[in-house]
């Protein structure tokens, strides 16, 4: 449970993998409307809550890529996303599935 704001930091690579299972994960609760229905009635995870977490996880790769107005980004840090994107095939589901996110999350995609 976060108090105060506070989340939990991961590392690139989890970021990866949990992106990965956020892009699944929407793609399942859109695959059906029964579901869908299902999953509003009864509270759990929907598509925008999805959305934000699939918008946090790109936002810190990016940060990790690139880096910001404080930190440089590192090499063995991107070698390291670099691999885990690779080795997740992660940039196939993202291409395949840029329409299904936030116009957000797409815009963080495309610079």
């Amino acid at each position: 449970m976060n108090f105060f704001g506070r989340s939990k930091s991961r590392s690139p690579s989890e970021n990866v993998k949990l992106l990965r299972d956020l892009i699944t994960k929407l793609d399942t609760t859109n695959s059906t409307d029964t579901r869908r229905r299902v999953s509003l009635v009864l509270g759990i995870v929907t598509d925008g809550q999805i959305n934000d977490d699939i918008s946090k996880s790109v936002s810190s790769l990016k940060v990790a890529l690139v880096g910001d107005a404080e930190h440089d980004p590192s090499s063995d840090v991107v070698a390291q996303v670099a691999n885990e994107v690779y080795g997740q095939d992660l940039l196939s589901l993202l291409v395949t599935h840029l329409g299904q996110f936030d116009f957000e999350v797409s815009q963080l995609l495309t610079l």
